[in-house]
């Protein structure tokens, strides 16, 4: 304890002592101070980089689980299937609407984006269309939608890769495999 007495009356008598500090002392307290600020930096760097991971993760699962149900919906009542160019990554369903009418909606992989668009009639022309996910990374080797040709009823599959907040990784898999229900047989599968 009488250590610690000495220490502590050693700090008061330079603290008070009217020459102030040398060079050095002030050097090495500006060091380890910079060391401190760099320290605390780095983590709170490092905090809100992950919190924005986290954020944009959150949001391409929720993008996805919404594009999902509505490809689901539209499919499984479809009233027309139709396999569009390229094969394996557009496909075309005649959905009913809430108004108990059918349009032909067509989702289809353009670049990086799936994409909705909605055909009228009328006009004989598809709207602009619609991006529900972004940063698709399907390649030739994983079509968005496949039939599932091992059964005698149709299925249509959906496996969507996805990279969840730009240049990270892993990435998300989100597949469905869809029974539309006005269709009896595999017969159209490409």
């Amino acid at each position: 304890m009488r250590g610690v007495h000495m220490s502590l009356r050693r700090i008061r008598t330079a603290l008070s002592d009217e020459r102030g500090m040398t060079l050095v002392e002030i050097t090495i307290g500006a060091l380890l101070g910079s060391i401190l600020l760099a320290v605390v930096g780095s983590f709170l760097f490092n905090a809100l980089n992950a919190g924005a991971y986290v954020d944009g993760h959150s949001a391409t699962m929720n993008n996805t689980r919404n594009a999902m149900q509505s490809i689901e919906k539209e499919t499984r009542g479809a009233e027309s299937l139709r396999w569009c160019e390229p094969i394996g990554y557009c496909v075309e369903v005649g959905g009913m609407t809430p108004s108990g009418d059918y349009q032909t909606v067509r989702y289809a992989k353009t670049g990086t984006d799936l994409v909705r668009h909605v055909y009228d009639g009328a006009t004989e022309t598809w709207s602009d269309g619609v991006p529900l996910i972004e940063r698709v990374v399907n390649d030739g080797s994983t079509p968005v939608f496949s039939c599932d040709t091992q059964s005698t009823l149709l299925r249509v599959n959906v496996d969507l890769r996805i990279e969840p907040t730009p240049r990270s990784g892993p990435n998300l898999q989100a597949t469905t495999s869809i029974r539309p229900r006005n269709f009896p047989s595999a017969a159209i599968c490409p």
